[in-house]
């Protein structure tokens, strides 16, 4: 914004949902409002009963919402997303700030963990969900999209900020190898990353319907495949595999 004029080899455009660089490299689908808003707050993990949560992630699912809670910073906060089902458009803004009275009003009567982190909460954010098409390019011979730029994701997986931090282990290697031309580093950048998170976009987003079902039948197998999926460890870990298996710093080209 302040007329600065730069001149280099390539442009990484890692801004984010709001890219600027990818309106120049892309003709993007535009974003669609899920019908969904998320409330992201921390809570002071010593703020709640001693023991209240394990040291696990946990998750409440319920009809058209759900809330998820964890430890973080070292075990002394706690995360908690809270998603609910909107007709009301809502802004695209991971600072938007929340009003924490229509919150609790939202997941009054869940379980006594959610209502202790909930009323120990003293600031929150609020932002609508928005799916974003896979886009048709990431590169051109100069250029390269990372990150949310690229494959903006539902957090129903929590993979974003993973997937961006391998866009750059991949983005770099590429970069690094002298036998290939510029043009020919970000190609393959590009095909390398590209089946991997848009697979992940299209989980996130159907795990959006599965979190928020209504529909009594299919919240009874639901709750039948989490409880097999718990006793059968291998099937569970053979689902996962696919994402949180991959290592990209080993992966062959």
């Amino acid at each position: 914004n302040d007329d600065t004029h730069l001149k280099a080899d390539c442009l990484i455009g890692a801004d984010g949902i709001h890219s600027v660089v990818r309106t120049t490299l892309s003709k993007a689908s535009p974003p669609r409002f899920k019908g969904q808003v998320a409330w992201r707050g921390l809570v002071p993990a010593d703020a709640l009963p001693s023991g209240m949560l394990s040291k696990d992630a946990h998750a409440w699912l319920g009809s058209n919402r759900h809330f998820v809670a964890y430890y973080v910073r070292g075990g002394t906060l706690i995360n908690f997303i809270a998603v609910e089902e909107r007709d009301l458009w809502q802004e695209e803004s991971w600072s938007t700030k929340g009003d924490l009275t229509i919150l609790r009003q939202a997941f009054a009567g869940w379980d006594l963990p959610v209502q202790d982190i909930l009323n120990a909460c003293h600031d929150c954010y609020c932002w609508g969900l928005h799916d974003h098409p896979p886009l048709p390019k990431w590169t051109s011979p100069r250029i390269a999209l990372l990150g949310d730029a690229s494959h903006s994701m539902l957090p129903f997986m929590a993979q974003g900020a993973a997937m961006a931090i391998e866009d750059a282990w991949v983005l770099h290697q590429k970069l690094k190898d002298t036998s290939l031309t510029l043009e020919q580093a970000l190609t393959d950048y590009e095909n390398i990353r590209k089946p991997r998170t848009s697979m992940l976009q299209n989980i996130s987003t159907q795990n959006a319907d599965l979190f928020h079902m209504t529909n009594p039948a299919l919240v009874m197998k639901r709750r039948a495949s989490f409880k097999i999926a718990q006793m059968v460890p291998a099937l569970r870990n053979q689902r996962l595999d696919r994402i949180y298996g991959m290592n990209v710093t080993k992966q062959d080209d």
